[in-house]
């Protein structure tokens, strides 16, 4: 068992360095010739495409992957049965949805980029990645993303030559996700043969899923909704800086939601037979996602200054500051995300979830509102780390007697701390050359973080080891 989770984290993380590896290649060439207007418009027009596709998925990433692995437990039959019922009510969903983006396009977008992202809307009838979650065969999936990503890459410099061909790269984003999307279904024949269920056998999973769904839409707000705001609010310059930024950020953010999806499944599995061995996981996967982003998190920090102006080019100065005020925010995704992959929805406690995400979203849209009229793309920035705090209290305070999160606790503080000595000891290096400067940074930051991460848990390391 602990094997298999080993390898599924290699894969999950082989893949986030991939998608480490794909906008420090492509950013600093595509913001260099779209510039941050139509960097803007794909990122506002982006937002509004994904609104349509979590209608269409609502909460199946959590609710069909939690199914599909209790499935697996009771036996391959069931995993068939649990798959037809859900992904028919996934079609019957996204054909409503699909056409409420035709109406979209026709009389409110009225622009061709709307038209070119409706592959990415396709995309979402297609999705059955909470099928091969569930049944953790991350290798297909990694493989599948991995692929898709080298070779949009690769197009992207092939075929975006100037600003004039935001279209290019607008549909060349949109297409990879449906292609994505066909490819696993190859796959799926192998695995499942699917025949549709009518309305009312598949009218159970529409409840429970709904619920889970509140939580998507609410995390929605601060995560696409904001960039709609700055759009409506202030201007596509603005949009094109945030979405910048965000790029870049989601590099830590990509690590953790890979122990997390990895970690799902393997819990619901185990919520099934042993609560106990369940619960022993939490602590551990903790300190392996606050290890790892608070390094990124205070690593990035400090080499804001120089790394903005070599990997974006001339006129994103904004982005130092906005890496500073969303940078921390990951801190509070890391914990929560723990929590809920590991407790909150395993366990079926998802109106704990339902409530922190609620909390985040009214936060944010208050923020978003009172600031983003007179500070623009920071004050977005501000509104998504505090919602992101409030998730995260809110999601420790309801789950603290059950998980006994004093040492979990305790444990994201040395990391975090940790972090901060790190960019204290860095921050004031310099030299004439800013990639020198950069590397130097890497160079001893890293050492820095490694020693002190030796000296305080030399004695943790031997206990995780023999277990």
């Amino acid at each position: 068992m602990k094997s298999k989770i080993g390898k599924n984290l290699i894969y999950n993380i082989s893949y986030q360095m991939l998608a480490f590896l794909a906008p420090l290649i492509t950013t600093p060439y595509v913001s260099r010739v779209l510039g941050p207007h139509n960097i803007g418009i794909y990122s506002y027009n982006y937002s509004i495409a994904y609104y349509f596709v979590i209608f269409i998925m609502l909460g199946l990433n959590n609710y069909g992957n939690r199914q599909i692995a209790k499935g697996k437990v009771e036996g391959n039959g069931n995993v068939e049965r649990i798959f037809c019922e859900i992904y028919s009510m996934q079609i019957s969903i996204a054909i409503i949805v699909i056409m409420g983006y035709i109406f979209y396009g026709i009389f409110i977008g009225k622009t061709i980029i709307v038209w070119l992202f409706f592959p990415y809307v396709l995309s979402g009838m297609l999705d059955i990645n909470w099928l091969f979650f569930g049944l953790e065969r991350f290798d297909l999936t990694v493989f599948r993303n991995s692929v898709i990503k080298i070779f949009t890459i690769i197009l992207v410099f092939v075929l975006v030559k100037n600003s004039d061909d935001i279209s290019i790269y607008c549909l060349l984003m949109a297409g990879s996700y449906l292609a994505s999307q066909v490819i696993m279904w190859m796959f799926l024949r192998k695995i499942i043969k699917f025949h549709w269920v009518p309305f009312s056998v598949f009218r159970k999973h529409i409840r429970p899923n709904i619920i889970l769904f509140i939580p998507i839409i609410a995390v929605s707000l601060y995560k696409i909704m904001d960039k709609i705001m700055l759009g409506q609010m202030s201007t596509l310059i603005e949009v094109g800086f945030y979405e910048s930024a965000e790029k870049v950020i989601a590099i830590p953010m990509g690590i953790v939601t890979a122990i997390g999806t990895v970690m799902l499944p393997r819990i619901s599995s185990l919520v099934k037979t042993d609560e106990e061995a369940a619960n022993k996981f939490f602590l551990p996967m903790i300190g392996v996602s606050m290890f790892l982003v608070s390094a990124l998190c205070f690593g990035m920090i400090s080499v804001s200054t120089e790394f903005i102006p070599v990997f974006y080019g001339k006129g994103y100065d904004k982005c130092i500051l906005l890496y500073m005020i969303l940078l921390p925010s990951t801190l509070f995704l890391a914990y929560s995300n723990v929590v809920r992959t590991q407790y909150l929805i395993p366990f079926e406690q998802d109106w704990i979830f339902i409530i922190s995400v609620i909390i985040g979203a009214i936060v944010n849209i208050v923020i978003n509102t009172l600031l983003i009229p007179r500070y623009a793309s920071v004050g977005a920035a501000v509104g998504t780390l505090l919602a992101e705090g409030s998730v995260c209290v809110f999601q420790i305070v309801a789950s603290f007697k059950k998980l006994e999160q004093r040492e979990s606790i305790k444990c994201a503080i040395t990391f975090m701390m940790n972090g901060i000595i790190m960019y204290a000891s860095i921050r004031k290096i310099y030299y004439n050359n800013n990639m020198i400067t950069i590397l130097l940074k890497i160079a001893i930051g890293g050492i820095v973080y490694i020693a002190l991460f030796l000296i305080e848990y030399r004695k943790n390391i031997k206990v995780a080891i023999s277990k």
